[in-house]
């Protein structure tokens, strides 16, 4: 251990232990009255706290929780002085700490052994979309395993055992002087022992023990475990005969041991005043309560003659030299008073006393609860000392109840929570993460029903502020709609053989579900895996029992294609799939000449009725937006012009009176087209879809749509809360930076979850900007809110891929 380390241990001791030494001397002085063989216990107390570094825990410990841990401290500075020369480095791996786990806190079930799954309602045009509506239900079972959980590899400092915040430049000084102090007493020790063995050279033996000596002024016992006891020459038969039982008792009670042991206790603390105020009250005590020990012996008869003894070698002056090291007569006159009063004590007295000095042993010899009591110990930070990972769960459960997952430091310090509703929509688990190398979070957020799901994983660590320092994140989509059939089985496989292989070596942490909580504890871990069993558990009348994953897989795939068919042929009543139906479009499209755009003069304004109708254009560039509308294909399909060249797609686009027009921007510099097309709307609703239009080779344009999940995907995972309970108010994060203060006070209900998404807008030009707005789950309301003033903006770059930046 570092010398640093070693002095701000003592200092930490030090300072429990002057909190004890008081609390001492108030019981000592409830004990005035009583034999003060009792009082002298307290000092066994004293002793203990100044020498042992670790104590036993108990919720009923009198010393106060510390806070602080020395070897954290001085590691914690040395991480200040190298994150400061890190610069950049290190904020930019905290603004990477800010991701999606942090904004979807609401859950109720986790898609392990057990999933969630919402219900398969929705409303059309929100569908359309990718956004979760309607009531969700949740179903699912866990497994448990019992697991072999390692072994910490440090032990964690707890309770009392907290050291000062001394900055790290001043440890090393105050190592220097406490060191220099330890020294300087000892030499003097070492000088006055010397010298009395000196003076003791000419003793004579006297039998028993007992040595005669002129170099003396008064008697003393030296010695540890092989006593002498050494006598001035010039005592009388009397005086002898007590000094003798005065000396015999110290060595029967063991006090030749405990003085010299708490002596080198005094000079270890040395600078702290209350540790010498204890050792000057520990003499004190116990030569009263050997004078009461020889009063017993004697009779109470004797007593004058005792104190007569008493006073005789009083009267001889002290050997002060030696009083650190041997038992020298001292503070003769509150000890004759003690003996003048002294009475046998009674059996309820002696009774009394001996529950007093139990109960301050069992108070004040034990440290408060630790940090990682009933939690999982982890190193998150990655520094070589373990966090504590503690799930609180609410005693008595209600509509609105908070769980919470916490991860306290070593000192007892909240580093980092997420707290999690017993009810909700979205399932979300957190895992702890173990290899041989290191300790991380695995966080699971699922939303599995048979028409549409969502999965994502999140792999990270903690900094020392507890910042989440995202190792690896992945996510993944599948629903069939009317609009679009979205499937990948690869990925779907590749996804879940990445997130098992995570829980194969993790232990489930937190996960909610119907109001209630599961965790891990020490003693019984709890180990998931995610292979799809919502598909038997639930809707085996859909599905059948599958055998293994990959058919789960499989008979998801065909249950969507069928889903999306149907829909498809029940929305155009032809009875034809969605490809044979995407082809038939096609086709009435590029059967529209160029001739026939020329007849086309007006721009719709909701009441055309023709084939073909003009939806936005750019007379100075020469290009012209048009859409397709027969009567089977009434809002459906657009033609661009540019020039000579039209160009096809098919894009849905709203046609009743109430519609919003399409708007195009050609960005010349980036010989580009810009297009938003509103694509859904209604009651808390109002999406538009971004394009871009390239030019390829044969002078066509190429469509690329900015994708809802996609950028609801990113602004989950750059946007994060926190939710004030108590203020009521809404406080969103862009990548760790403050970017909006939310008073939800209009809400009376707390806040369970935000959505993005349902909000969304575009501003065409040179740059792109987008403008949303958080939808807000309030309590049990049935649809999402929007508070004022909470509207956002982002600016949207496209390279390969459209990335959302600058929220503002």
């Amino acid at each position: 251990m570092k010398p640093e380390l070693l002095f701000l241990t003592v200092l930490r001791m030090s300072i429990v232990s002057g909190y004890v030494i008081i609390c001492m001397v108030v019981i000592r002085l409830l004990m005035r009255r009583l034999p003060k063989m009792f009082c002298s216990l307290l000092w066994g107390i004293v002793l203990i706290r100044l020498v042992c570094p670790v104590a036993f825990e108990s919720p009923f410990s009198l010393v106060p929780g510390g806070r602080l841990d020395p070897v954290r401290l001085l590691e914690e500075e040395e991480a200040h002085l190298q994150g400061n020369l890190g610069g950049n480095q290190s904020q930019e791996g905290n603004a990477a700490g800010e991701t999606a786990a942090q904004t979807e806190e609401a859950l109720e079930n986790i898609a392990g052994t057990g999933s969630v799954f919402p219900d398969a309602s929705a409303d059309m045009d929100a569908g359309a979309a990718g956004l979760p509506t309607g009531k969700r239900q949740t179903s699912g079972a866990e497994r448990a395993e019992i697991l072999q959980i390692p072994d910490a590899g440090e032990p964690t400092v707890s309770g009392a055992n907290a050291a000062p915040d001394i900055p790290n430049a001043l440890a090393g000084a105050g190592c220097v002087i406490w060191g220099s102090g330890i020294v300087l007493l000892l030499l003097y020790s070492l000088c006055s022992y010397i010298g009395l063995k000196r003076r003791l050279g000419t003793a004579i033996p006297d039998g028993e023990g007992c040595y005669i000596s002129d170099g003396i002024r008064t008697p003393f016992v030296l010695g540890m475990f092989r006593t002498k006891i050494y006598l001035p020459a010039d005592l009388s038969p009397e005086e002898k005969e007590h000094v003798l039982l005065h000396e015999r008792m110290h060595i029967r009670r063991g006090d030749t041991v405990f003085k010299p042991v708490f002596y080198l206790a005094l000079v270890i603390h040395w600078f702290n005043p209350l540790v010498w105020l204890s050792y000057r009250l520990m003499e004190k005590d116990m030569e009263m309560a050997c004078d009461e020990a020889v009063m017993a012996r004697l009779g109470e008869n004797k007593g004058g003659d005792y104190c007569r003894s008493l006073l005789n070698l009083a009267l001889r002056g002290q050997n002060r030299t030696i009083r650190p090291l041997a038992f020298g007569e001292s503070n003769t006159k509150q000890r004759v008073k003690n003996i003048l009063r002294y009475r046998r004590p009674s059996t309820w007295v002696k009774a009394a006393a001996v529950i007093l000095g139990a109960a301050a042993a069992f108070f004040f010899l034990a440290d408060p609860l630790s940090a990682n009591r009933g939690g999982i110990p982890a190193d998150l930070t990655q520094d070589g000392k373990e966090e504590t990972i503690l799930a609180e769960i609410p005693e008595n459960t209600q509509e609105n109840s908070m769980a919470a997952l916490q991860v306290k430091n070593r000192r007892g310090d909240e580093l980092w929570e997420s707290q999690f509703p017993l009810s909700g929509q979205t399932g979300i688990s957190y895992y702890l993460y173990q290899t041989d190398e290191e300790d991380l979070l695995l966080r699971y957020t699922a939303r599995l029903q048979p028409g549409e799901g969502m999965m994502s994983y999140q792999l990270f660590s903690l900094d020392e502020t507890g910042q989440q320092q995202v190792r690896e994140e992945n996510e993944i989509n599948y629903m069939a709609e009317k609009d679009r059939y979205l499937f990948d089985a690869e990925a779907v496989r590749q996804f879940l053989q990445a997130l098992n292989g995570y829980l194969e070596h993790s232990i489930l942490l937190l996960e909610t579900r119907n109001g209630q909580a599961f965790y891990s504890t020490v003693e019984q871990p709890i180990r998931q895996t995610e292979e799809f069993r919502w598909m038997d558990q639930r809707y085996e009348s859909i599905f059948g029992k599958s055998g293994s994953l990959d058919e789960r897989l499989d008979k998801l795939q065909a249950h969507l294609l069928k889903i999306a068919n149907q829909e498809w042929a029940l929305e155009n009543g032809s009875g034809r799939s969605e490809a044979e139906d995407q082809e038939q479009l096609m086709a009435r499209l590029n059967a529209v000449t160029a001739g026939q755009l020329e007849l086309i003069q007006n721009r719709y304004d909701g009441s055309e009725t023709g084939e073909i109708v003009i939806l936005a254009e750019l007379p100075e560039d020469q290009i012209t937006l048009y859409g397709y509308n027969d009567a089977e294909y009434s809002g459906r399909g657009v033609l661009l012009r540019n020039g000579e060249g039209i160009s096809r797609f098919d894009i849905t686009y709203g046609t009743s009176p109430r519609a919003l027009l399409p708007e195009i921007y050609w960005d010349s510099g980036k010989e580009q087209l810009q297009m938003k097309i509103l694509g859904a709307s209604g009651t808390g609703l109002n999406i538009w879809n971004l394009y871009l239009f390239e030019r390829t080779r044969d002078g066509l344009l190429k469509e690329t749509m900015f994708q809802p999940d996609d950028y609801m995907s990113q602004l989950e995972q750059k946007i994060s809360y926190d939710y004030d309970p108590v203020g009521q108010s809404l406080t969103l994060y862009a990548q760790g930076r403050e970017i909006r203060t939310i008073d939800t006070s209009w809400a009376e209900e707390p806040v369970m979850d935000i959505y993005w998404g349902t909000i969304v807008d575009f501003e065409l030009g040179e740059t792109i900007h987008m403008l949303f707005t958080p939808a807000l789950q309030i309590g049990n309301w049935p649809a999402p809110q929007y508070a004022e003033e909470a509207d956002l903006t982002a600016v949207v770059e496209y390279g390969q891929d459209f990335t959302i930046t600058q929220i503002q």
